[in-house]
């Protein structure tokens, strides 16, 4: 392997030399594609030479590297990394000047080979801090190009490592590191960039070298909790604020949006959820959550939208606690994290699967301890769980019912588990009994489920890489390809390690818990194409592959081919720095509409904005204060935005499909003389999900609609028509 990087190194070199060997073309060249581009054809040839012949005296010299090298084993790693890596730099527009760097740095470790760092899996605490540590060298200028600053943050991550190294006498030197992730709490973007990027440096090497003189002599036992449970996930949290940017102007996803938003206000102008207003996935997730900022003085939607997006970063906390459940690992958790921002970065921030993977950690904790207290933590996550979203919460209660019935002690564990539950749940029931709206949870929770059967978007969707053996080899790269098969494989692993004792618990079972999860989540797959058990994709990856670490060559291969996949390098280049410097996801077309109240610091797509101004003005002109309209676009977050009733329980049209909750929506819009107008259609055009228009869905309601309300506008996309026997006042927005 040294000279085989030795090699690379070579011909790397030789790649950034080439140019120089390209001359002009020579008086009275014969005609051909070169000369006639003004060069001469003997540059090709003299490129292509170097390269081979550099590549083979480098591996000549790495033989006598190689000699020095013999027994080493940071150092032989480190001389490999620092020259197989050498043509990465010209992948990403890097020079020379970058790939002799590689070069210097292996003959740095070579001169420093008799050093002992003493690295052990708790050097994956290098890994976020080389990203604080890149973030800061962007951010001071300390690099002109990405490639150039990630390369001198990975040399003064590494010296500073081998400083630490020779610092401390500690069994587990890398936990000097224990406190420097948090360095990227000063890179939330939200102190100016320089001073940030400086505050960070200096967070780095003064934790790194205190953290040194501290850990000699004391038990790394603290420093490894005080990581794994306080430092890991408060800074993997921090990772993605750090590439959006607390104060970043967040983007509206109308229909979304709408979940939450909506109930929440209706909850302010006094209404009662689930009696007056319907959640549509859980209480909290859509309008409680959104409720508190409300109360609290978040006064538009960007506003809700940014306090959202920080709460959201607690999904990232909660895959890393289903590593560190499955396996006791704080490393194996922090790599879980990483791997899911590679490969489904998507998959990460977001907040409603939060307690439901905060379940999943508890149940695979419980099970590799034995313990019956973290069954009653599950359980408490499960109620909490129920609380937010009933879809996640169904998925993590079918993993309780398995783990309750292979406990060597089933009526203890469902106790425990019970006991857990009844504490978040029976306190939430008696506030809902206090604010006239309990029955109605239980009511109003079971209509959402009956109401699910709608958003069946089609027959079972076979991805279409699974369709053959080439596909698959061809579009395994791909993210929803690599998706499913892993989902595929992981259920097949889970079903045969579990099929050794159906009914009896075992300690490494911890792992296929988190299976049984995403097994079992797939359900959303089959109904909507969601792909929900990515959430816990990563974490079940690297607690498989940290269960099976004793069969070290078979582990190597796959976390080769796992970081192949999931192209590292890939997200540092493409997706951290540009987001870093975008501040957040750019979207070159988006608009923000301030002249409305509630639509300021929030971006939306152009048509949207040119919508949201027509309905702006036709409701300044012909409703009064107190009317409202009924939507029958699915465009509800309207209501929200312009601070009006929503007349009917539902948001969205296909949760009033049935007969009766049809004849519901009548009745309440025939008894409520503040409705003015309808909304037929509004853009973006949701007025036909899964292609099926609401006139279909709803026949009654919209027979209603056309008995009682006549066309008034057409502008923009936006259609609507106002109620009969309303007085026309003033003229409509469209005339």
């Amino acid at each position: 392997m040294v000279r085989a990087g030795s090699a690379v190194f070579g011909g790397a070199l030789a790649v950034s030399l080439a140019p120089m060997l390209q001359r002009r073309a020579a008086s009275g060249e014969l005609p051909g594609a070169l000369p006639a581009a003004g060069l001469s054809p003997n540059g090709p040839i003299l490129q292509f030479g170097l390269v081979v012949l550099f590549a083979f005296l480098f591996a000549i010299a790495g033989t006598f590297a190689a000699r020095r090298l013999a027994g080493v084993r940071w150092a032989t790693i480190g001389y490999v990394a620092a020259t197989l890596s050498a043509p990465l730099p010209l992948m990403v527009y890097g020079n020379v000047r970058h790939v002799a760097l590689h070069g210097l740095v292996a003959v740095a470790v070579l001169f420093l080979r008799d050093l002992r760092p003493r690295f052990t899996f708790d050097d994956v605490v290098l890994i976020p801090v080389l990203l604080s540590c890149d973030f800061s060298f962007l951010d001071i200028g300390f690099g002109r190009t990405p490639i150039a600053a990630f390369e001198r943050a990975a040399i003064a991550v590494l010296a500073l490592r081998l400083i630490a190294g020779v610092m401390t006498a500690a069994p587990r030197p890398a936990l000097a590191f224990f406190a420097a992730p948090l360095a990227l709490l000063f890179q939330l973007q939200w102190l100016p960039s320089d001073i940030a990027g400086f505050a960070a440096v200096v967070w780095i090497v003064c934790s790194a070298l205190l953290g040194a003189v501290w850990s000699t002599g004391r038990r790394p036992g603290t420093f490894a909790r005080v990581l794994a449970f306080a430092v890991y996930p408060i800074a993997l949290s921090a990772y993605p604020l750090a590439l959006v940017g607390v104060h970043s102007v967040p983007h509206v996803d109308f229909f979304e949006d709408a979940h939450d938003l909506v109930p929440a206000s209706e909850m302010l102008r006094g209404e009662r959820p689930y009696t007056d207003v319907l959640p549509t996935h859980g209480f909290l997730s859509d309008g409680g959550l959104d409720f508190l900022f409300m109360r609290f003085g978040a006064a538009d939607i960007g506003q809700v939208l940014a306090a959202r997006r920080v709460v959201a970063v607690a999904g990232v906390a909660a895959i890393y606690f289903v590593a560190l459940g499955a396996t006791g690992s704080g490393a194996a958790g922090c790599l879980a994290v990483l791997l899911g921002f590679a490969l489904f970065p998507a998959s990460t921030l977001w907040w409603r699967m939060t307690p439901a993977l905060l379940g999943v950690a508890a149940f695979a904790a419980a099970v590799r301890l034995r313990s019956e207290a973290w069954i009653g933590a599950a359980g408490a996550a499960l109620g909490l769980a129920l609380l937010t979203s009933v879809d996640f919460a169904a998925y993590t209660a079918v993993l309780a019912v398995i783990v309750v019935l292979r406990w060597p002690r089933r009526l203890r564990a469902a106790a425990a588990a019970g006991a857990g539950l009844g504490i978040v749940l029976v306190p939430a029931l008696a506030a809902f009994a206090a604010g006239r709206f309990f029955v109605d949870f239980f009511r109003g929770t079971l209509d959402i489920v009956r109401s699910g059967r709608v958003f069946v978007g089609g027959a079972f969707p076979i991805p279409e890489c699974l369709r053959s053996p080439g596909a698959m080899i061809w579009q395994l790269p791909s993210a929803h390809c690599l998706s499913a098969v892993l989902w595929i494989v992981a259920t097949v692993v889970t079903a045969a390690a579990l099929a050794r004792s159906p009914l009896r618990m075992r300690r490494s079972d911890s792992v296929w818990m988190v299976g049984v999860w995403m097994a079992v989540a797939g359900v959303a797959w089959a109904e909507r194409q969601h792909a929900y058990y990515e959430f816990a994709l990563s974490a079940f990856v690297i607690s498989a592959l940290f269960l099976f670490r004793r069969h070290r060559a078979t582990v190597a291969a796959l976390a080769v081919a796992l970081a192949l996949l999931a192209r590292p390098f890939a997200h540092v280049f493409d997706v951290a720095t540009a987001m870093r410097r975008d501040s957040g996801v750019a979207t070159a077309d988006a608009l923000t509409v301030p002249e409305i109240p509630r639509a300021r610091d929030a971006l939306f797509p152009p048509q949207t904005a040119a919508g949201l101004r027509v309905m702006q003005r036709y409701i300044a002109t012909n409703l009064g204060p107190r009317e409202t309209f009924f939507d029958f676009s699915n465009a509800g977050l309207l209501y929200y935005l312009f601070d009006r009733d929503c007349p009917i329980r539902q948001v969205a049209v296909p949760f009033y499909e049935s007969a009766d909750a049809q004849r519901q929506v009548i009745a309440a819009l025939q008894r409520n003389a503040h409705v003015r107008a309808a909304l037929i259609d509004f853009p973006p055009s949701l007025s036909a999900i899964d292609g099926v228009p609401n006139r279909a869905r709803v026949p009654l309601v919209w027979q209603y609609v056309q008995q009682n309300f006549l066309p008034a506008a057409d502008e923009a996309g936006v259609v609507i028509w106002k109620r009969r026997g309303s007085s026309d006042g003033v003229e409509s927005a469209d005339r």
